[in-house]
């Protein structure tokens, strides 16, 4: 099977924005880096709204990005404990780089903004969760249960994805650069505008996947049936 390569201008996305929150101009720098993070800098995806009316990126308003101003810092303990106890509404939360949530049970769950940087989530059910915006660089979620969830924007940089299932799951606009989604089930997914450069996709399910306006999409070993590809063609392998 031949590779197929679809381009798109690298100024239509941004991958993250370092968004300085409550700062005050009136102290020196030095004395702002001994201020704790969550009082100096968040750092926060600021992806391009995606619309798929015209296929391009526009620039996110703080109306339609309402998460981000709601951002707190949240330890794997204290996540668990309070989806034990019921709780669905996470929208904006910061999960501690390293934290280990392997296995947890978030189907369902709204994640708006919220940021998942470095975290294990091997084996996690995210199953129909609203991750929409949200930041999973280099996290790893082998193995996780993502299949009809809401990812359209989500940033995925470096991500490991292996065996992951995202059927069906909204993937419109989202960073999957660098990620490795080899054995990944993503039939019936919607990548349309997807940003895909350097993507491993070897053994992933692609059947009825939605491809178009997708940037930078290597599909070699990866299995086609009925796949709409970012020209708009349909193609099985």
């Amino acid at each position: 099977m031949s590779i197929t390569q679809c381009k798109r201008p690298k100024t239509l996305i941004s991958r993250e924005r370092i968004q300085p929150i409550n700062q005050d101009l009136s102290i020196s720098t030095t004395q702002r880096l001994l201020q704790p993070a969550s009082q100096r800098w968040l750092i926060k995806p600021a992806y391009d709204c995606y619309d798929i009316t015209t296929c391009r990126y526009n620039l996110c308003s703080e109306a339609t990005t309402p998460y981000r101003s709601k951002s707190m810092e949240i330890t794997a303990e204290e996540l668990r404990r309070r989806c034990a106890a019921g709780e669905k509404d996470f929208g904006g939360i910061i999960v501690r780089e390293g934290e280990i949530l392997d296995g947890i049970n978030l189907r369902g769950v709204n994640l708006r903004g919220a940021s998942f940087h470095s975290v294990s989530l091997v084996g996690a059910d995210l199953s129909h969760a609203l991750l929409s915006g949200a930041y999973l660089s280099e996290a790893v979620l082998d193995g996780a249960d993502l299949h009809g969830a809401d990812l359209h924007g989500t940033g995925f940089w470096k991500a490991s994805l292996r065996n992951c299932n995202l059927c069906r799951a909204q993937l419109n606009g989202a960073d999957l650069g660098v990620t490795n989604c080899r054995g990944a089930n993503l039939s019936e997914a919607d990548l349309r505008g997807a940003r895909m450069d350097n993507t491993r996709l070897k053994g992933a399910n692609l059947s009825h996947a939605d491809l178009r306006g997708a940037e930078d999409v290597y599909l070699e070993g990866a299995i086609l049936h009925k796949t709409i590809m970012p020209d708009g063609s349909i193609q099985s392998s």
